[in-house]
């Protein structure tokens, strides 16, 4: 029971310090999600990332995404009249294509995906915001904006930004 204990308060230690860790699926390599200061030229708020507008929208997307072992960690990024939700984890993702066709808003209003990248829009009320996400064997993320706007051209500039900076 000791055992069980301390490896639950390991791991609740891993994600509150805005790490993720998960063991590589064959070749022994560790995929990591670092919630770093800057991230794709915007720094990292200490907002509470579940009070952000398009948490409850995009926390449902990765629900329908159905992973299992998920682990996840949540940060809000501002900069340049910009105000992003990144919500990303580690998991063990079979067929990243497919778990970014079933994760999407509940409120998706566009969506379009290239191999294992998808952007779209979804509706906040009367509001379209857009989000983008990534999926690997390993990995997956969402970037969303907290504001409304219709263009995710430049959300999904920043995303991959933001990607290159936080799935390590």
């Amino acid at each position: 029971m000791g055992v069980v204990a301390l490896g639950g308060l390991c791991a609740l230690a891993a994600v509150a310090g805005g790490m993720v860790v998960l063991k590589g699926r064959h070749d022994g390599a560790t995929k990591v999600i670092k919630l770093s200061a800057e991230a794709g030229g915007l720094r990292k708020t200490a907002d509470d990332p579940a009070a952000s507008v398009a948490y409850p929208f995009i926390a449902e997307a990765v629900r329908r995404g159905r992973l299992a072992g998920a682990q996840q960690t949540s940060a809000v990024y501002t900069g340049s009249s910009r105000d992003v939700l990144f919500v990303g984890g580690t998991a063990s993702i079979a067929d990243p294509a497919a778990f970014l066709d079933r994760a999407r808003p509940n409120t998706v209003l566009s969506f379009q995906r290239n191999g294992t990248a998808a952007c779209g829009t979804f509706a906040v009320l009367s509001a379209v915001h857009p989000y983008c996400a990534w999926a690997t064997s390993g990995s997956y993320g969402f970037v969303a904006s907290n504001a409304p706007a219709q263009d995710t051209v430049d959300l999904a500039k920043l995303a991959s930004r933001m990607r290159a900076d936080l799935d390590g």
